[in-house]
């Protein structure tokens, strides 16, 4: 097993293998604790070997830059529950959509293009990127294009046509101010 959970706190986090089982144990039991402090909504989990194992690869995935992963696995087996935590362990925002009555592209469209100006750093008071942990269950595919979407996201990191050029304004004007700060050439490549 390897991961750098176990010195989340440190300075530097060292990606090293982790021999002791009941170390990994009682520190996930500790970020669990804190994660139940925190949200308003508590996870009770069983840090079983698979469960460990599952954790250690989802920071993994956490860790890298755009990085992902897919969870497959039978309903209510804990892949979002370990996501939830691992994301919180890491500082990262999680993130889903919420299926309701009428949920549809447009509205799968807006939640998206609330994310990306979240995670871009637009509408937050320093204009820094937020990390986020985005997840999409299959019962939350209710139209094929979400797919499509996703493979967009994944491939590219944008979806075509999603914001509209008012939107496109806005996000330059908000970065302008970063890239300046950053002592950078204030051109639309840069931005």
């Amino acid at each position: 097993m390897f991961g750098d959970i176990l010195k989340l706190d440190a300075g530097v986090r060292l990606y090293e293998e982790i021999t002791q089982k009941e170390k990994l144990k009682k520190t996930l039991f500790a970020k669990l604790e804190d994660y139940n402090t925190e949200m308003e909504q508590r996870m009770n989990l069983v840090f079983f070997d698979d469960a460990m194992h599952h954790i250690l690869r989802i920071t993994r995935a956490l860790r890298q830059p755009r990085g992902n992963i897919m969870l497959i696995g039978v309903g209510g087996s804990g892949k979002q529950s370990l996501t939830k935590l691992s994301a919180y362990m890491y500082q990262i925002k999680y993130r889903t959509v919420e299926v309701g009555k009428g949920f549809n592209l447009e509205k799968f469209r807006d939640n998206i293009r609330d994310i990306m100006f979240a995670t871009a750093g637009v509408e937050k008071e320093k204009n820094l990127p937020e990390p986020t942990a985005f997840t999409l269950t299959d019962s939350q595919i209710v139209d094929e294009a979400f797919l499509e979407d996703i493979n967009n996201i994944l491939n590219t990191g944008e979806i075509p046509n999603l914001m509209s050029n008012e939107n496109k304004e806005k996000i330059q004007n908000e970065m302008r101010i970063v890239v300046q700060e950053m002592k950078k050439i204030d051109t639309v490549d840069e931005i």
